[in-house]
């Protein structure tokens, strides 16, 4: 069962290096605007405040499984700074097709939050739901 975005001009998600290009190219598919890390920045050059200040100043929506962006002082700092929406997957042991059936079931509530939440804010996506983090 594939989920469309309401309205996929208004938002564009980041897949950052950790979740991988086959989840980003896969919500692609499924009409998703995405930008992917490996698209945008050289892998050994680019630092997660980097990306973070360049997906806040895109309005990008983050996607990601770095369960550190909210507890590194210079992520943290870059996130809020950055005014940035991530969505963090903590459910683990995922294989790369789980992770995408999970963010494509969780869409709808990601999409909701990000156009209804101001940023910067930080969600966690389990297995069961959606919920924004304390900062």
């Amino acid at each position: 069962m594939s989920s469309v975005p309401s309205r996929p001009e208004r938002l564009t998600f980041f897949i950052d290096r950790s979740l991988g290009t086959g989840v980003g190219i896969a919500l692609r598919e499924h009409g998703y605007r995405v930008q992917l890390h490996e698209g945008r920045f050289r892998r050994r050059e680019s630092n997660d405040t980097e990306w973070l200040a360049a997906a806040g100043m895109n309005r990008w929506v983050v996607l990601t499984k770095d369960q550190n962006l909210r507890y590194n002082k210079l992520e943290k700092e870059a996130l809020i700074q950055s005014g940035v929406r991530a969505f963090v997957v903590t459910a683990g042991g995922l294989t790369r097709q789980a992770l995408t059936s999970l963010l494509l079931m969780h869409m709808p509530r990601i999409v909701e939050l990000s156009e209804s939440e101001l940023p910067p804010f930080v969600a966690h996506v389990t297995r069961t739901k959606v919920s924004i983090m304390d900062l």
